[in-house]
């Protein structure tokens, strides 16, 4: 499916308009390109703010109105990246990410080593292992 651009949703607002007796609103110009209400609502809200649309408030809606069309050849929808451009995107990230976790795993590995040879030896020699509290320092003082 074609991406929607002004021209299409300007167009749309002219059919409907021709179509029936009132002015056309978000859901009918959705329907009518067979597209997402969040997606025709965006661009629309652009035009307006462009005044290629009018927006008229009625009791039952906002409808919306073709309002001046000579603006519409400068009006430039964003640009969104390639899919190309956000697969590497994503590759990228993940390739951090795999490096973070690789370096955390080998930072831990050395962890568990330290902290193994530490119970070994505590294991052999159970003396050493003893470890001095800062309240055992106060109490031979008073001795």
């Amino acid at each position: 499916m074609k991406e929607l651009d002004g021209f299409t949703v300007i167009s749309a607002v002219g059919v409907l308009r021709h179509t029936s007796d009132q002015l056309p609103l978000v859901d009918d110009i959705a329907k009518l390109l067979a597209s997402g209400h969040e997606k025709v609502l965006y661009l629309i809200r652009r035009l307006v703010e462009e005044g290629m649309l009018v927006e008229v408030s009625t009791p039952f809606g906002v409808r919306y109105d073709i309002g001046d069309i000579e603006k519409l050849p400068a009006f430039k929808p964003e640009k969104s990246a390639s899919i190309d451009e956000q697969v590497e995107t994503i590759k990228k990230r993940r390739t951090e990410q795999e490096e973070k976790i690789k370096d955390w795993l080998t930072k831990g590995g050395q962890d568990k080593k330290e902290k193994f040879s530490e119970i070994e030896q505590t294991l052999k020699d159970p003396a050493k292992s003893k470890k001095q509290s800062p309240l055992d320092e106060l109490f031979k003082k008073k001795q």
